[in-house]
């Protein structure tokens, strides 16, 4: 069992103390491999997620197609947009229950050159 101190000035919520214990708790888990030819550039990020108090839990392929469910809460207490950096090639949002059944929320999606944003209220 690990534990941690994150001393820090001003409220928990200024000092973004869930995200950082995400970070701790999770670490980011990274793998070398051999040189080799592929079509992704030396850095790439699969998805971006934003703003700061926005955490993703879960990344996963959905249970019944080849979607790819993101599951991500807000954890200051505050009415915030959430901005999603999605993967190339992501053709539709929409919001869904635990249980991934859609529901009647509507999620403005915008295809960008480079790439998909989608923000949801």
């Amino acid at each position: 069992m690990t534990y941690s101190l994150y001393p820090h000035g001003g409220s928990w919520r200024g000092a973004l103390t869930v995200r950082r214990s995400y970070e701790f708790n999770y670490p980011l888990l990274t793998g070398q491999v051999e040189n080799h030819q592929g079509e992704l550039k030396d850095e790439y990020s699969f998805l971006g997620l934003q703003p700061e108090n926005i955490v993703l839990t879960a990344a996963k392929k959905a249970g019944d197609d080849d979607s790819l469910v993101l599951r991500f809460y807000e954890w200051a207490g505050k009415e915030t947009d959430a901005k999603l950096q999605l993967p190339a090639g992501a053709k539709k949002v929409s919001e869904t229950d635990l249980m991934e059944k859609p529901l009647a929320v509507r999620v403005r999606f915008a295809a960008k050159p480079a790439s998909q944003t989608a923000r949801s209220r």
